[in-house]
């Protein structure tokens, strides 16, 4: 087995050989495997960051969601400071025609994944093209669309606040064991998940906050 300091030395180096052989092209780094030194390295070399997140882009809430933003924003930061723009990426993939929590209501877990997806600051979402081709998927597509490129507040025509119970794997009062055939120490959020969407919907309030001109 690799180890991960052979791993992302390798990944150093395949970044070295991408930059010669396509100069001008930003280089996609899978950001949940780096560590620190990958993530300088990064803003050493390269001239635009450029982020898959691919965690921040099939579901609402995620494991460690607000570690993984606190880590982001913290690489957004020193970006800004030395004056490099940054990128991210994140695609709905396959999982979406297979798990429960998905499948049940496709459009409806495209819509929360978008809203999930503009939340986490991702600006491209990639949609596997039998998705593309529903007409009932397109108000996901049009709400991320509308609201995917505002990332600056000061500066943003418009915002949204969406209103949701979010999901908390770790409270088994309320997600009870029963519900599922595993004991408490395995359960996952996916298990945990499934009782939550095939329970009563939460209610959730959405607004549109305009920027009026004085």
């Amino acid at each position: 087995m690799i180890s991960h300091d052979d791993w992302n030395a390798y990944r150093q180096e395949t970044w070295k050989a991408y930059q010669a052989a396509f100069p001008g092209i930003p280089i996609l780094v899978n950001s949940d495997a780096n560590r620190a030194e990958q993530s300088e390295w990064m803003l050493d070399n390269l001239d635009v960051i450029a982020l898959k997140h691919g965690m921040f882009s099939h579901g609402y809430h995620v494991s460690d969601n607000t570690a993984r933003l606190e880590r982001f924003h913290a690489m957004e930061s020193a970006a800004k400071a030395r004056g490099l723009p940054v990128l991210t990426r994140g695609e709905m993939d396959g999982e979406m025609h297979v798990y429960g929590w998905s499948t049940k209501n496709i459009p409806r877990a495209l819509y929360w994944s978008g809203l999930f997806a503009t939340h986490c600051r991702i600006d491209v979402w990639n949609i596997p093209h039998k998705a593309l081709a529903d007409e009932a998927n397109f108000a996901a597509f049009e709400f991320f669309n509308r609201y995917a490129g505002e990332t600056d507040p000061a500066t943003a025509p418009f915002a949204f606040c969406a209103l949701r119970d979010g999901l908390d794997a770790s409270d088994f009062d309320r997600w009870k064991t029963t519900t599922v055939s595993m004991p408490q120490e395995r359960l996952r959020d996916t298990e945990l998940l499934l009782n939550y969407e095939s329970g009563a919907d939460t209610i959730f309030h959405m607004i549109e906050i305009e920027r009026r001109e004085n």
